[in-house]
């Protein structure tokens, strides 16, 4: 038997990551003026309202709910929505590891593009503008694109066992679990439309 594996380097690269997108957190002054919006939009929902439309047409309001548990228990404060977004944007490159990682296998590439992710200056520019966009887009993409390639697997192994093996041994279990995996797929990419 093996010894368990301890994911201490992409803890470390997710450390670095929260760490890089949450320094100075109201070094940029003042809101753009989607992120007050969204500051808006998250007090009103607080406050009993029920929207459903996001800043224009084509965002939903999922951000804005996500924010309003925050605001709640560090109050409406700038920093609040800032270190929210880095928690969000810090879980992008937790995925987009997780994804390297369900391509390449054996290898450390990984840890490689998270690092590169993370360090990156468009992703750290672009990650500190805490609207939906830059929030929750990256986000959806990696879970989807990870959740896709479980898929896959799954998939290409229950075809291979259905075609190159006794027909029976292929349990309605593992079936099942394709099902729902291919189900959460959907779900994740219905909420980036």
């Amino acid at each position: 038997m093996g010894k368990a594996y301890f994911p201490l380097p992409e803890i470390l690269v997710c450390v670095l990551t929260f760490i890089l997108l949450s320094i100075f957190p109201e070094s940029v002054p003042g809101l753009h003026m989607d992120e007050a919006w969204s500051f808006v939009r998250a007090h009103e929902i607080a406050s009993g309202a029920h929207p459903l439309n996001g800043t224009n047409g084509y965002t939903g309001t999922i951000f804005q709910y996500l924010l309003v548990p925050v605001f709640k228990v560090f109050g409406y404060k700038v920093a609040a929505m800032k270190i929210a977004c880095a928690f969000l944007n810090t879980l992008t490159v937790f995925f987009a590891m997780l994804f390297v990682r369900s391509l390449y296998v054996q290898k450390n590439y990984h840890l490689y593009f998270g690092l590169l992710l993370c360090t990156f200056p468009m992703f750290l520019t672009h990650s500190r503008f805490c609207i939906e966009i830059t929030a929750l887009n990256p986000l959806f993409f990696f879970i989807g694109l990870f959740l896709a390639i479980e898929f896959l697997k799954h998939l290409i192994n229950y075809f291979y066992r259905t075609i190159f093996s006794d027909k029976s041994s292929a349990s309605g279990r593992d079936s099942a679990k394709e099902k729902l995996c291919l189900f959460r797929g959907g779900v994740i990419w219905a909420c980036r439309v």
